[in-house]
């Protein structure tokens, strides 16, 4: 269970480096391209909307994550009957959590398709 809990840490934290790599690389990339100054609040604007964007094209990777550490629990609460009620909480936290996730890029979603 210790090597397959390691391979799970593994994939996970790179998949978030690579998220973050990805966003440093699109950030500098299209920090070279700006070539007119816009107004302060259009900038903090168009900020928070790429911001927005590499959150969305980023969320099937964290849910993916989610779900994969989500039946790791799982198993190890049906492997280790001692660790079934930590198992079982840590299932429920992420859960949780990966939800309210979905449901803030719903939203955002809906709110910005509706708008355009």
């Amino acid at each position: 269970m210790d090597a397959f809990s390691s391979v799970l840490f593994a994939a996970a934290v790179g998949a978030t480096v690579g998220i973050f790599l990805g966003a440093l690389r699109w950030w500098l990339k299209n920090k070279k391209q700006a070539t007119q100054t816009p107004a302060p609040g259009q900038k903090q604007s168009r900020f928070g909307q790429a911001f927005m964007g590499m959150l969305t094209r980023s969320a099937f990777v964290v849910l993916g994550i989610a779900l994969v550490w989500t039946v790791y629990f799982m198993v190890l609460g049906i492997a280790n009957p001692a660790q079934n009620e930590f198992a079982a909480n840590a299932s429920s936290l992420i859960v949780s959590v990966s939800t309210i996730f979905s449901i803030l890029i719903a939203f955002y979603e809906f709110v910005y398709r509706k708008n355009k």
